[in-house]
């Protein structure tokens, strides 16, 4: 709720980032004063959004048989759409669309699965389509390929030298070091943060 609350604020406040690009005739009619205002403000929110971000991602725990119990709540039923997609090449889009959907409704008239009223559809058949329910570990789709990439590419960029210093300081002093300066033991730390 408070990164929701941070975001629709942070996006109220942005309206004035685009007043005070407009450039006064001899002498800045108050832009400059908008900043002082805004800017301190919006930088707070994002840093008050990246600290319960990081909560909520540090408080997050994966329960499989939870997630478990949770697809089987409506009868398997959120299965229904990888099922019609497993069966397609074989008997049809329509066709499968159409063995799914009763099978989907009979679920749901006799409080039973998907995986049991589907088989019973396609018992008929000699080909053994109707032992071959998809399972959810079996629809994934890309989420380890693409979580593999995001993480290796996040791997792959150096980490920010920390400044510490009270913002008020950071005026006055010289600039951090380059990133390309830092690259070495930058990598070698998320190197240890990922192993």
């Amino acid at each position: 709720e408070l990164i929701l609350g941070a975001a629709g604020t942070a996006g109220a406040l942005a309206s004035a980032l685009l007043r005070i690009q407009e450039a006064g005739h001899e002498r800045a009619a108050g832009e400059w004063q908008v900043e002082w205002q805004v800017l301190p403000q919006l930088a707070v929110l994002a840093g008050t959004a990246v600290h319960e971000a990081t909560t909520l991602v540090e408080g997050m725990r994966v329960d499989p048989d939870r997630m478990r119990a949770n697809l089987a709540l409506d009868g398997g039923l959120v299965m229904a759409e990888a099922q019609m997609i497993a069966l397609a090449p074989v008997l049809g889009r329509e066709h499968a669309h159409d063995v799914v959907y009763e099978a989907a409704t009979r679920a749901r008239a006799t409080r039973s699965t998907l995986t049991e009223t589907l088989p019973e559809l396609l018992a008929h058949r000699a080909d053994g389509l109707a032992d071959r329910a998809v399972a959810a570990d079996d629809y994934l789709g890309d989420a380890v390929r693409t979580t593999q990439a995001a993480v290796a590419a996040w791997a792959a960029v150096p980490a920010l030298e920390v400044d510490e210093r009270p913002l008020s300081e950071l005026a006055t002093v010289e600039p951090v070091k380059s990133r390309a300066s830092n690259s070495c033991a930058a990598r070698s730390a998320v190197r240890e943060v990922t192993t």
